[in-house]
């Protein structure tokens, strides 16, 4: 923000390093926190009556801890090849923060093994927490199908839908940007820009706002607000 708005001296490399790091873990803790969310919803909608007992303050702190500990290993590696990287043509990365893939792109290093890195990693806690995520849902359906009730479907379907259209929001631009690279395609400076951008701007911009429409308070006060009628009081004189 510095940079755009008083057009101050480039970022340091200790900083930029920094920057990297947290973008990447936030990243992946998230991915397993939908990961977590989606276990939650299928043991709330498949075992409701254990779901006190199983959903404790213990065990969701247990899987905060455990994303860390997990996006911590693989930030290790991440840090320790980036570190390898030398710059001898520019050091100018066109992107708005420090990004792995695009300082790997803008080094002298062409070593495969640093965009093997990413693909691999994405590869296997994106599509590992994507197939997880499906699995649980399918299951969420498929009980939600049995339900008698009209209104209790809606709820189920209401919930998996909220959910899904942020969790994709996330994976798809996300995974199309990080795998391909690994695998030889090459994506344009735009085109790689513009998915990470969305993949790490667009779910937290839109979380509140889909969750929120959930919320029958919300949504009445809405309604409030956009049907209100003006109403002109009467002003009755009196002699």
């Amino acid at each position: 923000m510095a940079l755009l708005l008083s057009d101050t001296s480039p970022v340091p490399y200790g900083a930029c390093l920094v920057q990297m790091f947290l973008v990447f873990h936030l990243e992946m803790v998230e991915s397993l926190l939908f990961t977590l969310m989606a276990c939650d919803r299928y043991i709330a909608v498949i075992y409701p009556l254990r779901y006190p007992q199983l959903v404790t303050g213990r065990t969701v702190w247990a899987g905060i801890l455990l994303s860390n500990i997990i996006s911590g290993m693989a930030m290790t590696v991440y840090m320790i090849f980036v570190t390898e990287l030398s710059f001898c043509r520019t050091n100018v990365l066109p992107y708005c923060f420090c990004d792995y893939a695009t300082m790997v792109l803008v080094s002298c290093t062409e070593n495969p093994k640093y965009l093997s890195l990413l693909s691999t990693t994405a590869t296997t806690i994106g599509i590992g927490s994507l197939t997880i995520i499906f699995f649980s849902y399918g299951k969420i359906i498929y009980a939600a199908l049995k339900i008698s009730s009209s209104e209790g479907k809606g709820k189920v379907f209401n919930v998996l839908v909220t959910h899904l259209l942020v969790v994709l929001l996330f994976y798809l631009p996300l995974l199309t940007a990080f795998i391909l690279p690994g695998l030889g395609v090459k994506l344009s400076t735009e085109s790689y820009n513009t998915m990470v951008i969305i993949g790490t701007i667009a779910p937290p911009m839109f979380n509140p706002i889909v969750y929120s429409f959930r919320n029958k308070e919300i949504k009445n006060g809405i309604k409030k607000i956009f049907l209100r009628k003006r109403t002109i009081p009467e002003i009755n004189n009196h002699m």
